[in-house]
């Protein structure tokens, strides 16, 4: 392999330049996380954008921070709220961003609430155990967690699918309704946006729609809490959609 020199040549007289470097997306994820967890407004400068920070600048808008990014001048300004996370319960995406799997797993583990962490197949692979020991022994629940209480939200959600497809005579027709009854719902609940954004009254809707059963009663259960009247929610609705689904099906059978 053939060696590329190239010579430096000494300048005839002394040089008086400014250069910006570049940013690094390391220093750049830690600073938005100082952000996040300050109180108060705080603009960053010299911002390196990169799949790495985007993806961590877009944990923090799904967790509901308030953030105002300006890529053209390499400004962010990220509104912490003391340590406090906006929502109680949320889901996020942090790509192959190592630095963004690590510290938002860890302030969500120290937050009040159920978050899920998801991240790209290559990141998967990653070392992580040694943080989930860590965070398990300060007392965060792993996801684990989730499963003894997903057997009733199951079941209810395939009863209400039952009851939607017996309403509607087309099975394509009948997958529609299931669409757009599940997207509906998950929003209004807080499953895909957090809730507190909605007015007051959208917010209380939420919280008695299915979804929102859901949610409370598998938070309730991971969390240790009471959560007796969410589970009497999820079971009632689950009787109420196979009672439907019957009601439905003996109608039409007589009508025909």
């Amino acid at each position: 392999m053939k060696n590329t020199v190239y010579k430096v040549h000494k300048p005839a007289a002394p040089v008086d330049w400014v250069v910006e470097g570049p940013g690094a997306k390391s220093m750049t994820n830690r600073a938005l996380l100082m952000a996040a967890l300050a109180d108060g407004r705080t603009t960053l400068k010299g911002v390196l954008f990169s799949d790495d920070s985007r993806n961590f600048l877009g944990s923090l808008q799904s967790l509901g921070f308030r953030v105002e990014i300006d890529e053209a001048a390499k400004i962010v300004t990220v509104e912490g709220l003391n340590g406090k996370i906006p929502v109680t319960e949320g889901e996020i995406d942090v790509g192959s961003a190592g630095t963004a799997a690590r510290f938002l797993t860890a302030m969500l583990a120290m937050a009040e609430g159920t978050f899920i962490v998801n991240a790209s197949e290559q990141m998967k692979k990653r070392p992580m155990r040694p943080l989930f020991e860590v965070l398990e022994g300060m007392g965060a629940e792993p996801l684990t967690q989730f499963l003894p209480a997903l057997l009733p939200v199951t079941a209810m959600f395939a009863a209400l699918q039952f009851l939607l497809y017996e309403i509607m005579a087309g099975v394509v027709s009948g997958i529609l309704l299931q669409f757009l009854c599940g997207i509906g719902m998950g929003y209004l609940s807080g499953c895909f946006y957090p809730a507190a954004f909605f007015p007051d009254i959208m917010q209380r809707l939420g919280r008695i729609m299915p979804t929102g059963a859901a949610l409370r009663y598998v938070n309730g259960s991971v969390a240790k809490e009471e959560s007796g009247m969410a589970g009497f929610g999820v079971l009632l609705y689950l009787a109420g959609f196979l009672v439907l689904s019957v009601y439905v099906r003996r109608s039409r059978i007589r009508r025909g």
